[in-house]
């Protein structure tokens, strides 16, 4: 499951990068408008495709998970505070990294950041966490 909102998240965010809606109001504004559902809709649809759809999709229940999953994720675009800043603009999604760690003793590390975004001169990283905890 956190795999597929990673991907309802990214294909939210890249087509509302698509549209030059980088300013995170605006990206809000996109969500609300239809966006999100649009791109649940369509992941949900590519994930259903498969050979070997994921359990989640097969349950019986799935129709009452989907409204209960699409209205967190809406509330997650109408936090101001944590999600998405009204002042952020979007500089990045799911972008692959990979640089050399002196601190770790020349070790390669490499990953995907979620999302890049610039807010008061900084560059902030961010990284999606599904957990039922919020981290430290």
């Amino acid at each position: 499951m956190g795999t597929f909102v990673h991907q309802v998240l990214a294909r939210v965010f890249r087509t509302a990068l698509e549209k030059d809606a980088r300013r995170g109001e605006e990206v809000r504004a996109l969500a609300a408008g239809g966006l999100l559902e649009e791109a649940f809709s369509r992941v949900e649809e590519e994930w259903k495709g498969r050979p070997n759809p994921p359990f989640f999709l097969r349950r019986p229940d799935w129709p009452h998970r989907r409204r209960r999953v699409l209205r967190l994720l809406a509330r997650a675009f109408e936090d101001d505070e944590q999600f998405l800043k009204g002042d952020a603009e979007i500089v990045a999604v799911e972008e692959a990294f990979a640089r050399a760690a002196p601190e770790l003793g020349g070790l390669e590390v490499r990953g995907t950041i979620d999302r890049l975004e610039r807010r008061s001169g900084s560059h902030f990283y961010l990284d999606y966490k599904l957990g039922s905890t919020f981290p430290e």
